[in-house]
C-alpha cells in the first residue's frame, strides 16, 4: 500500500514539473506570435529604443483613396521591433482628382502655349513647360470662367508684347499660382484682374515687366507669397478694390513704386516686405505691423 501511495505521489511531482516546464514557454510563443502579427524584427541591435529608427509615417494609395500608416520602433530583446499601426483613412479622391503617393491631386487639363482661354468652370489648368512668345496680339492665358485654378507648376511665362500673361474679368473663385510671368513689353503686366470676386494670387514672381500685379475694381482678393521686383512702374496696382487679404509678399526695388492704391480699402495683411508704398485712407499698410522695410 505505502509503495502504492509513493508511486501515486512520484507520478503527481512529474506531472507538475511538465506542466511548470511547459506551461509558460506555451502562453510565451502565444504572445510572441501576437506580437509578430503587428510587427516584424529589424536585425538591428540595441539597448534602448533610442538606438531604433524613428517613427515614420507610410502614406500610400488604395482604390482611390490615400492612407496613411504609423510605423513605431522599439527595443525588445536587444533587437530594434517595428510596430505597424492600422490604416487611417485620410482622404477620398473626388472624381476630379487621383490619388498619388498617398496624396489626392487634381486631374488637370494640360496648357501648353500662349492664346489658351480656359473655359471650363471648376476645372484645374496646368501649365506643363515654360512659355516664350513675342509678338502676342491678346493675353497668354485668358481665364474665363468662375472656380477655375491655373498652376503654373513653376513653368514661366515671356513676352516682349504689351499685354497681361495672365488676365481675367468678371470671374469669381480663380486661382492663380507658381507662376514666373515676365511680359518685357513698355506695358507689359505679369497679371491682370477686372472686377473678380474672391480671386486667389498665390506664390508667383512677376518681375522685371511694367507693372507685376494690376487689379481694378475687384474684390476679397487673397495675394500671398508673391514676389513682384524689378518692374518700370508699380509692383502692385490696385486701383478701387476692397476687403483685400495681402501677406507674405515680397514687393521691393520697383522703378515708380512699389505697391499703388488708387481708391482702395479695407485692405489688411501682415508678414510683407515692401519698399515705398501708398497707404488707404484706413492706414494699411503701416510699417512694422504690415510690413518690413527693404531695397533690395
Amino acid at each position: 500500500m505505502k509503495k502504492k501511495v509513493m508511486y501515486i505521489i512520484i507520478v503527481v511531482m512529474v506531472i507538475i514539473s511538465i506542466l511548470i516546464i511547459f506551461i509558460p514557454t506555451s502562453f510565451d510563443d502565444d504572445s510572441e506570435q501576437d506580437e509578430n502579427d503587428s510587427s516584424e524584427n529589424l536585425d538591428v541591435e540595441c539597448t534602448s529604443s533610442i538606438d531604433c529608427p524613428q517613427v515614420s509615417i507610410e502614406s500610400y494609395c488604395q482604390n482611390n483613396s490615400a492612407y496613411k500608416k504609423l510605423h513605431d520602433y522599439s527595443c525588445i530583446k536587444n533587437e530594434c521591433v517595428q510596430k505597424i499601426g492600422e490604416p487611417e483613412l485620410i482622404e477620398t479622391c473626388s472624381e476630379k482628382s487621383e490619388c498619388k503617393n498617398g496624396v489626392c491631386e487634381h486631374i488637370s487639363i494640360e496648357i501648353t502655349s500662349c492664346g489658351a482661354y480656359l473655359t471650363k468652370k471648376g476645372e484645374f489648368y496646368k501649365l506643363t513647360n515654360n512659355l516664350n512668345k513675342d509678338n502676342l496680339t491678346e493675353p497668354c492665358i485668358t481665364i474665363m470662367k468662375d472656380n477655375i485654378t491655373f498652376d503654373c507648376d513653376g513653368h514661366s511665362i515671356k513676352s516682349d508684347s504689351n499685354f497681361s500673361g495672365i488676365f481675367s474679368e468678371e470671374n469669381k473663385y480663380i486661382t492663380i499660382k507658381n507662376c514666373e510671368i515676365t511680359m518685357e513689353g513698355s506695358r507689359g503686366i505679369g497679371i491682370s484682374l477686372y472686377n473678380n470676386d474672391y480671386p486667389s494670387i498665390i506664390n508667383n514672381k512677376l518681375n522685371d515687366q511694367y507693372v507685376g500685379l494690376y487689379l481694378n475694381w475687384d474684390t476679397n482678393a487673397i495675394i500671398k507669397g508673391n514676389t513682384m521686383k524689378s518692374n518700370t512702374y508699380y509692383g502692385l496696382k490696385i486701383e478701387k478694390g476692397s476687403n483685400h487679404e495681402i501677406s507674405d509678399n515680397t514687393i521691393c526695388k520697383n522703378d515708380e513704386q512699389d505697391i499703388k492704391l488708387i481708391g482702395a480699402s479695407n485692405l489688411q495683411g501682415t508678414g510683407n516686405k515692401f519698399g515705398v508704398v501708398d497707404q488707404t485712407s484706413d492706414n494699411w499698410p503701416v510699417l512694422d505691423e504690415h510690413y518690413i522695410n527693404c531695397s533690395s
